[in-house]
């Protein structure tokens, strides 16, 4: 399963079947990496841990191919829904819009539906 580079700073490992694994997005920004949901594989957790550097876990929800891995990797912070933090035991809740200042980036995660994450990275362009 190779990791599939979209971009400079986005990239993805995708689903698997055996054993099923959903897709995982990684997003570089100018001081952590953003995680997409864990997976369920050896080969995914391998790939999580062998980032350098902050590492924050964004679980879109509670089934067991998204959540997996995560008591396989390492990892400076998680973020979860209420439902989901039932099943993860771990995890800071997202209940609305959280923005984060990446050095000059903004990270946006916000809850849809009541389960589900969105994750928005926005490019701040400060003037000089």
């Amino acid at each position: 399963m190779p990791l599939i580079k979209l971009t400079e700073s986005i990239s993805y490992l995708p689903a698997v079947s055996a054993p099923l694994s959903c897709d995982i997005v990684f997003i570089k920004t100018n001081k952590s990496t953003w995680i997409f949901d864990t997976g369920t594989n050896e080969e995914a957790a391998a790939e999580i841990n062998k980032i350098d550097g902050p590492k924050n876990i964004v679980i879109s929800h509670f089934h067991a191919d998204h959540i997996t891995n995560i008591p396989k990797i390492n990892y400076t912070n998680l973020y979860v829904s209420k439902n989901t933090k039932k099943y993860t035991k771990d995890g800071i809740i997202v209940s609305g819009n959280m923005i984060f200042d990446e050095k000059g980036q903004k990270v946006k995660l916000s809850v849809l539906f009541f389960t589900n994450f969105s994750l928005s990275i926005q490019q701040v362009h400060q003037s000089v």
